[in-house]
């Protein structure tokens, strides 16, 4: 039993030291090469944030996939976030529910901005705009993003965007 204890011993040494020496000299190493590319211990970490889209579509709707991919054009990007703070503040917001696929325009504004989004744009949406034709288009700004989304006619859909660039949620 001690001879076995002692060979255990033995086999941790011998590949226990050259791992520690291993990491000793990546430390030793790798230090060194942070620091020349301007990274000190006393630096806060590096954030990359990234932002992406994806569009899913209804492959019955053929104008739907250039509606929804249209609305990103030209916007800022939306780091994640950012994103999921504007979706956390607008669970806040209860929209009516449609009345036999029909909404009220007043309704909807009226939840947004009881909601504590002063200025919502809630309309009814033209071809051409980010929603169907005959629903409910709205268009809220939520800290540096927009949620914009649409009710009725059978549908509803929302989405969080980045602003156009001279900061309003909608051109036009």
């Amino acid at each position: 039993m001690a001879g076995e204890a002692a060979r255990t011993r033995r086999s941790w040494l011998l590949v226990g030291l050259p791992a520690v020496a291993v990491a000793a000299g990546a430390l030793a190493v790798g230090l060194p090469v942070l620091r020349g590319l301007g990274v000190t211990g006393n630096d806060p970490p590096v954030v990359v944030e990234r932002s992406a889209f994806a569009v899913v579509c209804e492959v019955s709707r053929p104008d739907d996939c250039e509606r929804r991919t249209r609305l990103h054009a030209d916007r800022r990007p939306v780091p994640l976030p950012e994103h999921m703070r504007a979706l956390t503040d607008w669970q806040r917001v209860v929209l009516p529910a449609p009345s036999g696929g029909v909404v009220a325009v007043d309704e909807v504004r009226a939840a947004i901005v009881a909601a504590g989004h002063p200025d919502p744009v809630v309309q009814i949406a033209l071809a051409g705009d980010p929603a169907p034709p005959g629903t409910v288009l709205f268009a809220v700004p939520v800290y540096e993003t927009c949620v914009i989304g649409h009710l009725g006619g059978g549908s509803h859909d929302l989405q969080v965007v980045g602003r156009l660039p001279d900061g309003r949620c909608l051109a036009g």
